[in-house]
């Protein structure tokens, strides 16, 4: 007589020391300009991004200061979406631009 179908293999396998495949993160950077006012940028941060006013204040300050500033980490899927919705709200308003590098 053939083995017992519902026992298969796979359920003598113990799974939990194997590592899990996980999306690497990305960081989601916005780039100064002198031309797209801080509200907007406060608005994204807010908005899109889940700051608090407190955190989004000081991410604009590091913007301004240093040219650009990290405004989230987020899993790669995310991050893409994020930044299509920040150029999507920027397009034909301001030059406002947004980019995504990988975190190593």
């Amino acid at each position: 007589m053939p083995d017992d179908p519902s026992k298969h293999a796979e359920d003598d396998l113990d799974l939990t020391d194997m590592p899990t495949a996980r999306a690497p993160d990305c960081e989601l950077v916005f780039h100064d300009d002198p031309e797209t006012p801080a509200d907007f940028v406060m608005y994204l941060l807010e908005r899109l991004c889940g700051h608090s006013e407190e955190q989004a204040r000081a991410i604009v300050h590091e913007l301004t200061t240093h040219g650009l500033a990290v405004a989230a980490t987020l899993p790669e899927r995310m991050a893409h979406v994020r930044l299509s919705q920040i150029d999507d709200a920027a397009r034909g308003r301001y030059p406002f631009k947004a980019t995504i590098r990988l975190v190593e």
